[in-house]
């Protein structure tokens, strides 16, 4: 499978300046380049897989009632750009 143009819907869990941890329902591998696109914010930037483990069961079974999407993977991406929009002030 070409996963060059794969698309996916993820949950933002934390975000900084340089980076962003998401929860998807795939798998991805360290070092794969990503596009990140809010769609809230109208940002778009360049990243790439830093990390990708599974999530745990517990957090799993909370999220189902947050969210329908499948989500069983936690990704951290490193930003190429600073995204300082995404970070909301304390």
């Amino acid at each position: 499978m070409d996963t060059s143009l794969l698309k996916e819907r993820a949950l933002t869990e934390n975000v900084s300046s340089r980076g962003i941890r998401v929860a998807t329902e795939h798998e991805w591998k360290p070092g794969d380049p990503v596009l990140v696109i809010s769609m809230q914010d109208d940002l778009c930037c360049r990243a790439r897989v830093v990390y990708c483990k599974s999530l745990e069961k517990s957090y799993l079974m909370a999220s189902e009632a947050r969210d329908p999407l499948e989500l069983r993977f936690a990704v951290g991406l490193e930003l190429f750009t600073r995204a300082e929009r995404w970070v909301k002030p304390p």
